[in-house]
């Protein structure tokens, strides 16, 4: 399963906001994570906005909504609670953003 998970992630175009290494490491953090169903893109939303970064929802297993919003500004990453509410600092990297989101499950 990883092997396919690691080509999905890479071959997906829905993962255009992503540099080569960082579609790697969300690839190799979603074959290693038991409670993710899926991180899906919504980089692309009807309404226009220029400069407007990558959005990446963040869905747990046997949920219909996604718990956690990853955003891209910049070179920065920052991570929204769909949950709570709570929003990190936008100066973290996509590291860090996975291993909040590890940390919160």
């Amino acid at each position: 399963m990883t092997a396919l998970v690691h080509e999905f992630v890479r071959s997906s175009p829905a993962y255009d906001g992503l540099c080569f290494e960082e579609q790697v490491l969300l690839a190799d953090w979603l074959s290693r994570t038991l409670h993710v169903d899926a991180v899906i893109d919504f980089s692309d939303r009807p309404w226009n906005i220029d400069g407007a970064g990558p959005v990446f929802g963040v869905f747990r297993k046997c949920n219909e909504n996604a718990s956690w919003l990853i955003v891209r500004s910049g070179t920065e990453w920052g991570l929204a609670s769909c949950d709570d509410g709570s929003v990190s600092q936008a100066s973290m990297s996509l590291t860090d953003v996975l291993a909040s989101i590890e940390a919160a499950m």
